[in-house]
């Protein structure tokens, strides 16, 4: 099946290094299957539950409410997981249907991972979601994690995951609660998944392979493997399995937006409406 995709140019061979570490864990392209793998049904339990608590306790006291518009946070985070803080490889990729990119230290970044759009010839950092309701519930999520731990993942500015971590930590703590035994479930089928991310990686002495570390253990990556979760349940990102003749691996996808669009004022009733009467008016 290689022959024919390199025949058709669907592959330009020699394969490039990613896409051979890709074949070197998989199988030969053509044989690997993908499927996309839908959140736990106790993951999905869990957030809707605690989305609830988060709201009643925000409609039910000021105070609560002053403390969670405290938890001041802007723009995006980049993460590395614990397993890669004080690695010296370097990393040219993390989409395992993408060639590679430029090289750089995976102790500083996780980069280009798995999306819906094409393939891109720059490294983009991978990011995490910091919205206010999102770091409340991981910090509920994350009872006992210490501060630290979480925010020696963060490079670029520690100070201020102290500052939010703590703050969305002692929120969390005054203000609400979650049934343990549904936390413990959910955190057992999230962990059961064997959701990953993965890099190509590269020492320069040998070819690139494929690195994996758990996406959503919170021994990988405390408190941050909560808003994954959270993401994956709300459809911003994916987990997708690919099936080869060598191995299985489950991917986490990068983050993806939601598209939005003006609705068009032509096909608003009211709209209609009024023109229609401006007609009849004039006539």
């Amino acid at each position: 099946m290689t022959t024919v995709l390199l025949a058709n140019g669907t592959l330009v061979g020699p394969l490039d290094a990613g896409l051979a570490a890709t074949t070197a864990l998989l199988g030969p392209f053509g044989s690997i299957d993908m499927w996309y793998q839908r959140p736990p049904a106790s993951l999905q339990e869990l957030i809707r539950e605690a989305t609830r608590t988060l709201g009643s306790a925000l409609q039910s006291s000021i105070e609560c409410q002053a403390k969670f518009t405290s938890i001041m946070t802007s723009g995006t985070e980049s993460i590395v997981p614990v397993p890669w803080l004080n690695v010296t490889v370097s990393t040219i990729g993390g989409s395992l249907l993408c060639p590679s990119v430029a090289a750089s230290a995976l102790a500083l970044s996780m980069i280009s991972l798995a999306t819906h759009d094409s393939c891109s010839t720059t490294a983009y950092a991978s990011t995490v979601n910091k919205d206010a309701m999102v770091l409340a519930l991981a910090a509920l999520f994350s009872p006992g994690v210490d501060a630290s731990l979480i925010c020696s993942m963060v490079l670029a500015n520690r100070a201020s995951c102290l500052d939010y971590v703590g703050k969305s930590m002692m929120f969390a703590t005054t203000h609400l609660a979650v049934d343990t035994e549904m936390l413990t479930t959910a955190a057992t089928d999230m962990v059961a998944a064997n959701v990953s991310f993965v890099q190509y990686v590269t020492d320069g002495s040998h070819p690139a392979w494929v690195a994996a570390v758990p996406a959503l253990d919170v021994a990988a990556v405390p408190f941050f493997n909560w808003i994954y979760a959270y993401d994956w349940v709300l459809g911003h990102r994916e987990v997708i399995r690919f099936v080869g003749d060598k191995s299985t691996v489950t991917i986490l996808t990068t983050f993806n937006h939601y598209t939005s669009q003006a609705t068009d004022a032509n096909m608003l009733p009211t709209t209609m409406a009024s023109y229609a009467r401006a007609c009849v008016m004039y006539i």
